[in-house]
């Protein structure tokens, strides 16, 4: 389940707490470009992530994100037809 989700201001760069079992939570860094590649991802998780490995948690924030640029682009197109 994912705690808190921020994208930033270049729609890109992410920041989520994801939570796991027994009340863990995790937090996990990254970007997402417009064309779908990932990169920079980080999560706290061990020893999975640690050892360069995409987790569960990863990919959890990286749907949030894509999900997240969906709406954003949609708000920004619904705006710029709002102004006409």
């Amino acid at each position: 389940m994912i705690k808190s989700f921020d994208l930033a201001q270049d729609s890109e760069h992410f920041a989520a707490t994801i939570q796991g079992g027994v009340g863990q939570y995790y937090n996990v860094s990254g970007r997402l470009r417009p064309d779908g590649r990932a990169s920079e991802l980080k999560c706290n998780a061990l020893p999975w992530a640690k050892k360069g490995h995409r987790c569960k948690h990863q990919v959890a924030a990286l749907l949030a994100a894509e999900n997240e640029q969906k709406t954003n682009k949609t708000s920004s197109v619904t705006q710029i037809i709002l102004r006409f």
